[in-house]
């Protein structure tokens, strides 16, 4: 499940929001590049171990994703996607949707006529993004996409964005699918069509043939916590312990100073 760090964070800059989190300037400078790029844009991380000293000698530990999410006030809210090792349906969706959310897709949660959520389901981590209908501004994002792209969005296709599904369109001698991804940091983006099809299944099939490879995760076989628990099975990590893509292990020193980014 994924939470903020603290009931006030709407009051703290980024800068601090992190700090709560154990990470400040000096540890920060020690994440992947990946890492730093990915929260400044507002996109969700790669997987990232915290750790960080919460007193009388004891250390948490805690495999995640962050990512910043704006508001309709201009706040960033740090979001934290910590790793579950089970998936549950905490959505409240029907079977029928919740098995659109495991395929990959965007799905509506209507909760109340002027409050929908749009949600998404992050594989690695087993945490479901959720981000209000109001917060994205779907409207102003196709306007952005079409100036870009000099074209016009028909009302259909515009009606599919908005309910978040993705739309194939023909732009000249190049087919792309364009739609929502709230994983990415504008929450929408454009893919290549035949080639990006192309591309993410030579990924799957990489995945499967090489099931040591701890990198982009396409199949159940290979993620990221089945690895580790395969090698803790063979005695080769012992059992309280993970290895990580990106590790931001905390300074021990008491005075942090907060992260400019």
């Amino acid at each position: 499940m994924s939470y903020t760090l603290s009931s006030k964070t709407t009051s703290l800059s980024i800068e601090n929001q992190l700090l709560l989190l154990g990470i400040d300037e000096r540890t920060y400078r020690r994440l992947e590049p990946s890492v730093r790029e990915s929260l400044g844009k507002g996109s969700l991380t790669p997987l990232l171990d915290i750790k960080f000293n919460i007193g009388e000698n004891n250390v948490l530990e805690m495999p995640c994703k962050l990512q910043l999410v704006p508001d309709n006030k201009g706040n960033h809210l740090l979001m934290v996607y910590p790793v579950n090792h089970t998936l549950r349906n905490t959505t409240g969706l029907g079977k029928v949707s919740f098995n659109h959310l495991k395929n990959g897709e965007i799905v509506v949660l209507s909760n109340a006529p002027f409050d929908r959520e749009y949600i998404q389901l992050d594989r690695e981590t087993n945490n479901f993004i959720r981000v209000k209908e109001k917060d994205v501004n779907v409207e102003e994002k196709m306007a952005a996409y079409e100036k870009v792209r000099d074209i016009q969005l028909g009302a259909e296709q515009k009606s599919r964005i908005v309910e978040g599904k993705p739309v194939e369109l023909q732009i000249g001698d190049e087919k792309v699918t364009v739609g929502l991804d709230l994983k990415s940091p504008n929450m929408f983006r454009e893919l290549k069509g035949d080639m990006e099809s192309w591309k993410r299944q030579k990924e799957i099939e990489y995945d499967i043939a090489h099931p040591e490879y701890l990198g982009p995760v396409h199949t159940d076989e290979n993620r990221w916590e089945y690895l580790i628990a395969q090698k803790q099975a063979k005695g080769l990590l012992p059992d309280n312990s993970y290895e990580n893509k990106n590790n931001a292990s905390i300074n021990e020193s008491k005075s942090k100073t907060a992260i400019k980014i």
